[in-house]
């Protein structure tokens, strides 16, 4: 509020404790000030923000409060040939063209919430599988390469309504060609 309740503020200025300078200064005409914390940039822990005005007569007010920034969902996939692994990171994964690829979920769920409760799955923008849990627990897929290169995507949304989106791309190399034996 205005020190002096003339309701003059000329500037308000936040500031994260935790940093040196000020965030952000608002302009007069913009008294309320609205200030979003980008939550991307800054780690999650709690945070010191200061929230400083000042009026035409250079009277100024502050105000400290603490923020809690929590861990956001993030949606993490392995890449195997095999459906019982080994499992890779699948930005070195290679695959086979027309033949299974193998998926493992190895997404982290948001502070708060205790599991993934929905995943879909998408080759190329096009969805190969999906489940909601419950009654979908298994947090595997499995698709057929199509192409020489292709996109793996993962969303998931927590118990807590947080969502993410990974993707990879990936090569794949042609499969073995068939052979017969013929005897002599």
């Amino acid at each position: 509020t205005d020190p002096d309740g003339e309701d003059d503020i000329v500037s308000c200025e936040w500031r994260n404790l935790d940093i040196t300078g000020h965030d952000m200064t608002c302009p007069s005409w913009n008294i309320l000030c609205n200030y979003v914390v980008q939550s991307t940039l800054l780690p999650p822990k709690d945070y010191d923000i200061e929230l400083k005005v000042t009026d035409k007569a250079g009277a100024s007010n502050a105000l400290v409060k603490t923020i809690h920034i929590k861990t956001d969902a993030i949606a993490d996939l392995r890449c195997s040939l095999n459906e019982a692994g080994p499992w890779q990171d699948c930005s070195d994964f290679k695959g086979i063209q027309g033949e299974y690829t193998y998926f493992k979920d190895t997404s982290t769920v948001s502070e708060g919430a205790t599991f993934v409760r929905t995943r879909i799955w998408k080759i190329n923008g096009t969805t190969f599988s999906s489940g909601t849990f419950p009654p979908d627990p298994v947090p595997t897929a499995k698709v057929k390469l199509p192409n020489r290169s292709n996109t793996i995507e993962l969303t998931i949304e927590d118990n807590k309504g947080r969502e993410d989106t990974t993707r990879y791309t990936f090569g794949a190399k042609l499969p073995l060609p068939e052979w017969k034996e013929i005897g002599p």
